[in-house]
């Protein structure tokens, strides 16, 4: 016989939607050049201000927020310029999906349930923010009132680019 250690429970960040959100050090990105932001989001409701994480501020700042059934991904560097990618159709409320955005050198792609729903050919990364501010759930500069309502779980933050088969 072998004994296999029993699975704990998995604990999931619940967002309800009225000031709880994950506050991230500030400043703990800023030396990435290049980044994968990935995790699995159950949308509660969908708010064009629901975000999946918001790091920065709000003229440099790295997001995925959804809005309706829209999903938006920004890369906003200092320099003033904004680069979206913008998917509609796919973002479903009370729905897991897994939800990835790679940055840096060759651009950036948006990953949806896998799959790459968008690209950008924007190389900029973390290095390219004033990280003050590093949310999960929340806007980096609106008031708290306007905080996700959901749930998320294995959020993760690399320090490259991840491949397609690695998403």
């Amino acid at each position: 016989l072998r004994a296999q250690p029993a699975a704990g429970p998995n604990r999931v960040l619940e967002l309800d939607g009225a000031n709880s959100f994950v506050a991230l050090p500030p400043n703990i990105f800023n030396s990435l050049k290049q980044a994968t932001v990935e995790g699995w989001m159950n949308w509660g409701r969908v708010r064009s201000s629901d975000r999946f994480f918001d790091f920065g501020d709000r003229d440099a700042e790295i997001y995925i927020r959804a809005d309706r059934t829209q999903l938006n991904a920004l890369v906003a560097g200092r320099d003033g310029t904004r680069h979206r990618i913008e998917v509609a159709g796919i973002v479903r409320t009370n729905e897991w999906c897994h939800i990835a955005l790679v940055t840096g050198p060759g651009g950036a792609k948006l990953y949806f349930n896998g799959t790459l729903v968008g690209t950008n050919a924007h190389e900029g990364s973390f290095a390219g923010l004033v990280g003050r501010n590093n949310y999960l759930g929340k806007s980096n500069y609106r008031s708290s009132d306007s905080s996700t309502r959901g749930t998320m779980d294995e959020v993760r933050i690399w320090d490259h680019a991840r491949t397609p088969e690695q998403i």
